[in-house]
């Protein structure tokens, strides 16, 4: 059986299209932060002898 759909009006449609967007986006950021961090615990060993080396 198929159930009825409601017609959205184009303001909803924008305005949906908007918080999945933005959804999206934080989604990505989140992403990005997370495996940034990743990356520098895997570096930080080294850059501490950088550190060492470079007396800063």
């Amino acid at each position: 059986m198929i159930t009825p759909v409601a017609v959205k009006m184009k303001e909803q449609q924008a305005r949906w299209m908007l918080f999945r967007t933005r959804d999206l986006m934080m989604r990505q950021r989140t992403q990005l932060i997370n495996t940034l961090r990743g990356h520098l615990l895997n570096m930080a060993p080294s850059l501490r002898k950088v550190q060492l080396t470079w007396k800063l």
